[in-house]
């Protein structure tokens, strides 16, 4: 017997051993025969080379037709079509003659690719958004793109000084001269009309400037983004805007309209309180009469309001006071009348009381009793409301006994027009 093939049936047998099976069971194995192959590989299928015929298919379909429809155009599989676009560079920019595509859109005013996608996405920039399967192209026609540019309203989502062309830089610098306006940040705005930026901030929720515009960091107008005010609108709106300096976020900008319509109040006899829900400050009580102490210590400006808004106060410079019969306006403050009235025929709660102390305080103050000024400045209203009620019925009589009567001009029935009784 062959060495070898001894060999294998010893290695059969003994395999024998481990599965169980009997020395009887154990057949003889044949050789195994190995056959050497030549080494040569199949012939390979002849690839077709692409021409410039089919380049120029490439791009002038791409972003325009599905992969699949290009490469039936092509008589080629859409694996081949993609990696040939890709080589053509038709899909990471896809370029088009007439037109710029994002990257460069960007190189050109220097900004990231991301907010020239944003701005035609969302129709700030004109542009043009092609799909391709799940892929969106977006570029821009030339024409427009640089009449976008040039246009002054479009600066608040670029700089200007860091467009990156040279050509364009120039033209949009030129255009900037000849605009002779820009784009200010809320800071710089505070700074152009003598305001505290909070004290702004308000001007631009009261509608003041109607100009300005929010944008966010991409440069898309957005609600959460930061302010931008022209500079030719915030110095128009200075003249008309005078600063009320106080504590807390609630300070806003007032008119000389605003001031006028405090001097108005405070001369009526309105209490603090009511002068501040009226103009819409929620101020305190103290911050409220720091105010019109501010506005009556202004001798100058307190006759000029008086003067233009004619208001028919009376002010007297030298005790620094300002006086007016609550009475000639009384449909301009109904709380105050409506308290009158209740005072008048006895059924005035708290708040009626204390609408009527500030009237006799007015009148007290104006005619130099002190004393009348003095009692009804705020502690009295802790007391029971009959004691607090007898208190008035004698300075009132007082009054009327110096010849002046606060509340003889009104009529003894209830008006007819109701407003929030703290609007007094």
């Amino acid at each position: 017997m062959d060495p070898i093939d001894k060999l294998v049936n010893d290695a059969v047998k003994h395999g024998d051993y481990f599965t169980g099976a009997s020395n009887g069971e154990a057949q003889v194995v044949p050789p195994v025969v190995v056959y050497r192959t030549t080494g040569k590989r199949p012939p390979m299928r002849k690839v077709r080379k692409w021409t410039e015929k089919d380049d120029a298919i490439m791009r002038d379909n791409y972003g325009k037709k599905t992969i699949a429809e290009i490469a039936a155009m092509l008589e080629r599989s859409t694996s081949v079509v993609t990696n040939r676009s890709s080589y053509l560079g038709l899909a990471k920019t896809q370029r088009r003659p007439g037109y710029y595509n994002v990257p460069e859109a960007a190189g050109m005013l220097g900004v990231k690719n991301s907010k020239v996608g944003s701005w035609i996405e969302k129709e700030i920039i004109p542009g043009v958004v092609d799909m391709l399967g799940t892929r969106r192209f977006r570029r821009i026609r030339v024409e427009t793109f640089e009449r976008w540019v040039l246009s002054p309203k479009n600066w608040v989502h670029f700089s200007v000084r860091k467009i990156q062309d040279g050509r364009l830089k120039r033209l949009a610098e030129m255009r900037q001269k000849r605009w002779g306006d820009e784009w200010l940040s809320l800071a710089q705005a505070a700074s152009v009309m003598n305001l505290k930026p909070i004290y702004l901030s308000k001007c631009l929720q009261d509608g003041l400037l109607p100009a300005a515009v929010k944008v966010n960091c991409y440069g898309n107008l957005n609600k959460s983004g930061r302010w931008l005010v022209l500079k030719s609108e915030a110095e128009a709106t200075r003249k008309q805007v005078r600063p009320l300096r106080g504590p807390g976020p609630n300070n806003r900008p007032w008119s000389d309209g605003a001031n006028a319509f405090i001097i108005l109040a405070a001369a009526a006899g309105c209490r603090p309180a009511s002068i501040a829900k009226k103009v819409g400050n929620n101020w305190s009580y103290s911050t409220i009469w720091k105010y019109i102490y501010r506005l009556t210590e202004d001798v100058q400006n307190a006759q000029r309001l008086i003067n233009e808004y004619e208001l028919g106060v009376q002010y007297d410079p030298s005790r620094k006071i300002a006086w007016v019969d609550w009475q000639l306006h009384r449909r301009r403050f109904p709380a105050l009348e409506r308290a009158a009235l209740s005072f008048l025929v006895g059924e005035a709660n708290h708040h009626h009381l204390f609408l009527v102390g500030g009237i006799l305080a007015a009148w007290g103050a104006w005619l130099g009793l002190d004393e009348i000024r003095t009692a009804l400045s705020g502690g009295v209203y802790s007391a029971k409301l009959s004691t607090i009620y007898r208190t008035h019925v004698k300075f009132h009589q007082q009054l009327k006994e110096a010849g002046v009567d606060p509340f003889g001009k009104i009529s003894m029935h209830r008006p007819k027009h109701r407003s929030d009784d703290y609007g007094g």
